[in-house]
This record gives structure tokens, sequence and C-alpha cells, in this order.
């Protein structure tokens, strides 16, 4: 059996908030508590829609609503696994169990609004569209999650095919998108290009200087100039304008058609870019929530009564450590509301 069959086992909560997210939760699931793994073994098989596995639990109104949707998400793999009969069962015995609890209703709306979002998945999409000169050029189709996420590497590792200044509406929109998709993971340039990184400015002047020297003595001057001004500068937004005027001198000098001397320097964006949200977070005494960094000292003016309208659980703000520990793990729905909820604003 695999380690996150059902929820018992899914240690990091990333595959329940995924699939729960499918749907508007129900009260009667988003006030409880979820069956730990400890508990689940201390239940008799017949607790079990999958009594061989002790799989799916079924022992109460919530644990029936979380199995279904494990099993409705991960169906198809285990019918490939164990084949027509063991999906049979263990969809009877759900489904018994729902009319029990009568919670039949909830499961038929989970599973309608789930199949219309899988329909959707396999309705193909662009991610981005351009206009050249009248003609539409419309880039990175994808139905799926595991074809966006494939088209973000292909982007990722092309990137220096792509106009300079297509880069961060493209990044932008990966990261959107990913979101929606419940993707978690994407490459680092990617996500500098749309703005997650920021400049270490003890470092930014020294690196430009460095890439200067690299060039051909005719292209250094401009560069220069850039060098002298990156001295000044105070914002991510300034530093991706050096960025920008600094990539064009890189591309009149043909940094960017040298195999040799582009693997040399690098990408402008991804070698000056170096800071994350979470480093900024540390540094700054805050915390990452969802794309963006708030400070402590705002989220602990935030009242409890706004914590548990937004998360559903007790959290107590006047504890930093807690703040840390939780808040990061949030699903991405729940933030947002939080968000609109405090009125707070990033750093």
């Amino acid at each position: 059996m695999r380690p996150n069959l059902d929820a018992t086992t899914d240690y990091s909560y990333k595959e329940i908030n995924l699939f729960l997210n499918a749907s508007t939760i129900p009260e009667f699931v988003k006030s409880a508590e979820y069956l730990t793994k400890q508990a689940a073994d201390q239940l008799p098989d017949e607790a079990f829609a999958d009594t061989y596995h002790r799989a799916f639990p079924i022992n109460t109104a919530p644990d029936v609503y979380i199995s279904n949707a494990f099993f409705m998400n991960k169906k198809a793999a285990l019918e490939d696994l164990w084949e027509t009969n063991y999906i049979n069962t263990v969809e009877s015995r759900i489904n018994k169990a729902a009319e029990l609890f009568n919670i039949k209703e909830d499961l038929a709306k989970y599973n309608a609004n789930l199949m219309e979002k899988s329909a959707a998945d396999y309705t193909e999409n662009t991610l981005v569209s351009f206009d050249v000169a009248g003609t539409n050029y419309e880039l990175f189709p994808y139905k799926t999650a595991e074809d966006l996420t494939t088209q973000a590497e292909v982007f990722s590792n092309n990137i220096k095919n792509y106009p300079f200044d297509w880069r961060n509406k493209i990044a932008s929109e990966f990261v959107k998108q990913a979101s929606e998709l419940g993707i978690e993971e994407l490459p680092d340039i990617l996500c500098k290009y749309s703005g997650q990184f920021f400049p270490d400015l003890r470092d930014f002047q020294d690196i430009l200087t460095r890439r200067m020297n690299k060039l051909a003595e005719d292209k250094q001057s401009k560069y220069k100039e850039l060098v002298e001004k990156s001295a000044n500068i105070s914002s991510r937004e300034e530093a991706m304008n050096i960025c920008a005027e600094a990539y064009k001198i890189e591309k009149l000098a043909g940094v960017y058609d040298k195999p040799l001397l582009y693997r040399e320097m690098g990408d402008i964006v991804d070698r000056t870019m170096t800071l994350s949200l979470d480093k900024i977070a540390e540094y700054l005494n805050s915390i990452k929530l969802g794309q963006e960094v708030y400070s402590i000292a705002d989220l602990q003016k935030v009242s409890k009564d706004v914590y548990k309208q937004a998360f559903d659980c007790d959290i107590d703000p006047t504890k930093a450590a807690e703040l840390k520990e939780v808040l990061p793990t949030m699903p991405l729905s729940d933030i947002h509301l939080f968000k609109e909820l405090s009125g707070i604003t990033p750093v």
C-alpha cells in the first residue's frame, strides 16, 4: 500500500488541502479534527472502506467525506493497481456509510464538482499570447497540471530565447495558473522573473562588475554607467530595470549567442535575484503567506476571531512561534480569505 493512500498518512496535509479545495467544504468537515494514523490504528477493520489495507476510514461523517475525496482523486490509479472489483467494493462501502450518516448529497456535490474540474483540466488552454506586428502568438498550451509543469520547465530551460520584456508576463502567468492547479514547486528562474526573488543589495553591484569585466572593452563604457547607478537602488523594481538595461548591452555584445560565455555568465536575473521570499521573511522577522511576505508584528495585531473565521482553527496571534509554524501550512483559499478579513498588507 502506498504511504499516502488515504488521509491518515498524508502527514504534510498536502493532498488533503488539494483534494478538499476541489469543492466547498461542508461545515461538519471544517469543524472536525483529521483522523490521525495512531487513532486509525485503533479502529476495527470494518471501520474502513478498504478492509484489507485498512484504508479509507468511514467511522464518522467527516471520515467518510474525506475518504471519498481521496478515493475519487485516486480512483483511476487504484483501478490500474487492483482492478474493477476493488473499486466497486470500496465505492459501495463509502456510499453505504454516506447513507448511514445522511451525507449522500454532500458526496454527490463533491463528486460533481470534481468531475467538472477534471473536464476543465482536459480542455486545452494557452498560458499567454503576444501580438507581434498584427500576428497573435499563443504560447505554452496545456491541459493538466502535469502539462503546465512540463511547460514551465521548457520555458525555464530556454528562457534566453524569449524577449526580455515578455518574461515577467509569462513567468507571472505560470505562477498564477500553478496556484490554481495546486502546483507547489516551479523552477527558481521562473519564480525570479515573476517577482518572488529579490536582489541582495550587498552583492548586486559586485555581480554587475564581474559581468562587465567579461565583455569586450568597447562594450564596457555603458555597462560601467549601470554599475555606478546600481549603488543607489532601493527596490526590486529598480534592480530589474538595471537588469533589463544590462541585458540589452550583453545581447549586443553577443553573450547570448556564445554558449560557453553564456554558460559562464548565466542569466542576468537568475544571477542577481538571489533572495527568496523565505529568506526575506527570515531577515525581516516575517512570514511567507502564499507568494507574499507579512510582518509578524502586523500579524500579531489581527484578532483571534479573524484567524478563527479564516482558518477555522484556534490560533494565538501573540505567539510568534505558533504563527511561524501554522500559517505557512494553510491552504491558499484560506489565506486569501484571511487577507480580505484582516486587511493587512505585505511588507
